[in-house]
């Protein structure tokens, strides 16, 4: 998956450095980003932190729809506890597709997959998925775009007791 993840991130620079500024509206981003993971079990935090890849497209000023994919690792065992997945989001806020400041509140489909390396050769594997609400804001610029978001995940699939946050700081081709 780091592999993956890692051939993706420059796939995705090659392309952002390769396109040409277009004349006209800017309504679709591509971009890379900080991702993290934090799930708080009665006390008990486990941190994941990873890169994601996004793509955006704005339908209005005020609505865009957003996805991406992730790929993280446990912040004190590395190789042997990973988290990865997808983000399907759909977002409402003020001035999303034009130059400025930007806002946003949202909702965001998620499904990832935890795996844990138990040793020898067994592999420990489990998937999530669900809803969450997004609170983000950022800044688009002529080419480009900066996105700060935090999303508040629904812990029914993570079982009683645990509370799930995600968020990601990224950066994006406007074009």
């Amino acid at each position: 998956m780091k592999r993956f993840l890692l051939l993706l991130t420059v796939v995705v620079l090659v392309c952002m450095m390769a396109m040409p500024a277009a004349a006209g509206p800017k309504k679709s981003t591509l971009g890379i980003g900080s991702y993290a993971v934090v799930i708080d079990s009665d006390g008990y935090k486990d941190n994941f932190f990873g890169i994601g890849i996004f793509g955006s497209t704005a339908i209005s000023r005020n609505l865009v729809l957003r996805a991406g994919i992730y790929g993280t690792a446990h912040e004190d065992y590395e190789d042997d506890f990973t988290l990865s997945g997808i983000d399907l989001q759909m977002l409402f806020g003020k001035n999303l597709a034009r130059r400025g400041f930007k806002f946003y509140a949202g909702l965001d489909y998620f499904k990832e997959t935890v795996e844990i390396d138990l040793g020898g050769l067994e592999t420990f594997e489990d998937d999530y998925s669900d809803l969450g609400l997004i609170l983000g804001l950022g800044y688009n610029f002529r080419n480009v775009a900066i996105d700060w978001y935090g999303v508040g995940r629904s812990n029914e699939e993570y079982g009683d007791g645990v509370d799930v946050g995600a968020g990601s700081l990224m950066i994006s081709m406007r074009f």
